[in-house]
């Protein structure tokens, strides 16, 4: 779904976008490093997160998630997103989802 939304967002579909790449990042880490967990994580608080079904899940908890992941990639990734325009996010958007893909590609045939 995200990667059929993804290319054509507008910034009023940015924070669905947001929320579901969080999703994604906490849904499974053990399957990616820590690091593209803390850069899913900063670029999902970049586009926003929506946080009506999830009340308690505040700006400072979504920090938290990022850098207990990897603090140093987790800052890294927030001052490179910080620097993006809307197609600049748009792109981001899809490559970390070529990434995750791509773990799960390269997991799924390690598993015997």
């Amino acid at each position: 779904m995200l990667s059929a939304v993804a290319p054509t967002a507008t910034p009023m579909m940015f924070p669905v976008c947001g929320t579901l790449l969080l999703a994604l990042a906490v849904a499974d880490p053990g399957h990616r490093p820590a690091a593209s967990t803390a850069r899913l994580v900063a670029l999902a608080e970049c586009l926003g997160v929506l946080r009506g079904l999830q009340p308690d899940l505040t700006g400072e908890r979504i920090t938290e998630l990022g850098r207990g992941a990897d603090g140093p990639a987790y800052d890294d990734a927030v001052s490179s997103y910080a620097r993006l325009d809307q197609d600049g996010l748009r792109a981001a958007t899809l490559a970390a989802l070529d990434q995750v893909a791509g773990s799960r590609r390269n997991s799924s045939r390690a598993q015997p």
